[in-house]
């Protein structure tokens, strides 16, 4: 059904027809469930069981509009989307979910400013919401009407309270977020800060994020270069611990506990995991969850197959695949099932995708999907705004003045407008770390003490550095 709000849709793109979107998972039991939940108005969407080659189901949704899928014995599968979708695979035993990140509206990036947000399972103090550069934010019910304001300051995060599971929501801000859905004995690939640096991509230098105490508290740490990278608590500007890497290495880090932290390549690039564990030590026990990667925009993926195995999917037909020097060829809707407790490269003549399973008994777990990035780009990622008319009685909402709000939290905060017009990537600010010259007695205005850690640190040239390009791939 339609939303009764008048909706207005803005999207800072070409009109052009665009190219469906292609999503593929792995359902490693028979009570796992795909939830599908409309961004825009028309999207057709289609299930289809990649084992056995029959159609799961098909349908059209509009915006809000849902459709859940109980996928039983299927494993394999790929849904094909005319624009994206909010697609939620999981299950869960005992009111745990697992630990993932929400894809802008978009669909191709996880750090932005537009959100539509609907989280099927949600635990008690599980939200976080990182900023990389200051924001006023905004969350709205899908009849318009605000549910929480807040503002958050550079290198911050926000304990986020207030949302219902099951509810669809309208996340907008005026700076870049990471949303987390942080779950007990979970895991998952984190973005990297920025909405261009996320865009259809898992590598970068700069990174926010939480970890789990279920057991541990646990961070895996990917280089794709020699790297030197460091870990320190948000809000501290002493790092936790640092470490050298050469390429396609990991470092897996645990006794983290329930806390967020910054993760900051100093020199070279670096794709993150973070999560807990369950029923064992080590990288291949995070979980019981899922993780889907697509490392360097598809066509180069380092990752650890953990307990349970991974998957490499293919979206291009004759897609040449090398993992760890062997070449398999895969047509679209191919896959290649890779053995678990390996740290396998993989590398990729057209985008591919790696789904990996770790931890114990799979029995409550959950991630969004991501779309296999597009072959030729152009990897910019436009918000899609997604503009609520707030009711005439819905009132004036302030900006929540919590305990750990910004000193002008009380400040009145029209969320019923853009705060501010979304500006072209060189007049958006960016977190940058300043060199070694920094007064880090006192944060410039709108700085939190995130950003004070950053400028702590010198010979960062700044989180968003241009990355090199990628080498040749086989094929």
């Amino acid at each position: 059904m339609r939303a009764s709000t008048t909706i207005a849709v803005l999207l800072a793109a070409t009109t052009a027809a665009a190219d469906p979107e292609r999503y593929f998972g792995l359902s490693t039991d028979d009570q796992a469930t795909l939830t599908l939940v409309g961004i825009q108005y028309g999207t057709t969407w289609a299930l289809r069981d990649l084992d056995q080659g029959v159609e799961l189901g098909a349908g059209e949704l509009d915006r809000f509009a849902l459709a859940e899928v109980g996928l039983g014995t299927t494993r394999h599968f790929r849904l094909e989307t005319s624009r994206a979708v909010l697609a939620y695979l999981g299950r869960d035993c005992c009111g745990v979910g697992g630990t993932t990140f929400v894809p802008t509206a978009q669909g191709h990036a996880r750090a932005g400013r537009s959100f539509l947000v609907y989280l099927p399972l949600l635990r008690a103090d599980a939200i976080r919401v990182f900023a990389s550069e200051e924001t006023d934010l905004t969350i709205q019910g899908s009849d318009g009407a605000v549910v929480v304001s807040r503002r958050i300051n550079a290198g911050d995060v926000w304990r986020a309270w207030g949302l219902l599971a099951a509810t669809p929501y309208v996340l907008r801000s005026t700076g870049d977020v990471v949303l987390q859905l942080n779950a007990p004995n979970g895991a998952e690939s984190v973005p990297p800060l920025g909405r261009a640096e996320s865009c259809d991509q898992d590598v970068g230098v700069g990174f926010l994020l939480s970890t789990h105490s279920w057991a541990t508290g646990s961070i895996a740490l990917y280089s794709y270069d020699e790297a030197d990278v460091t870990v320190l608590a948000v809000g501290e500007l002493t790092p936790t611990y640092s470490r050298s890497l050469g390429s396609f290495e990991v470092d897996y880090r645990d006794g983290l506990g329930l806390a967020d932290w910054m993760v900051i390549a100093l020199t070279g690039r670096i794709a993150a995991w973070t999560g807990d564990t369950e029923g064992g030590e080590g990288i291949a026990w995070m979980g019981d969850d899922v993780t889907q990667n697509v490392g360097d925009r598809g066509r180069e993926i380092v990752v650890h197959t953990q307990t349970h195995g991974a998957t490499v999917f293919a979206a291009t037909d004759g897609t040449v695949v090398d993992v760890d020097g062997a070449q398999t060829t895969l047509d679209a809707d191919g896959f290649l099932d890779l053995e678990p407790e390996r740290l396998v490269h993989v590398g990729a003549s057209a985008p591919v995708l790696v789904q990996t399973s770790g931890g114990n008994e799979m029995n409550d777990w959950g991630t969004f999907l991501r779309p296999v990035p597009p072959a030729d780009g152009p990897f910019d990622c436009p918000d899609l705004e997604i503009d609520l008319q707030v009711p005439a009685d819905a009132g004036a909402p302030t900006l929540d003045a919590g305990p750990d709000a910004a000193p002008d939290a009380g400040a009145a905060f029209d969320a019923g407008q853009d705060a501010a017009p979304d500006a072209p990537d060189a007049a958006r600010p960016r977190l940058v770390a300043r060199g070694g010259g920094c007064d880090c007695r006192a944060a410039p205005e709108g700085r939190g003490p995130g950003w004070l850690a950053l400028a702590a640190i010198g010979g960062i040239a700044a989180l968003t550095r241009v990355r090199p390009a990628r080498g040749a791939v086989p094929g």
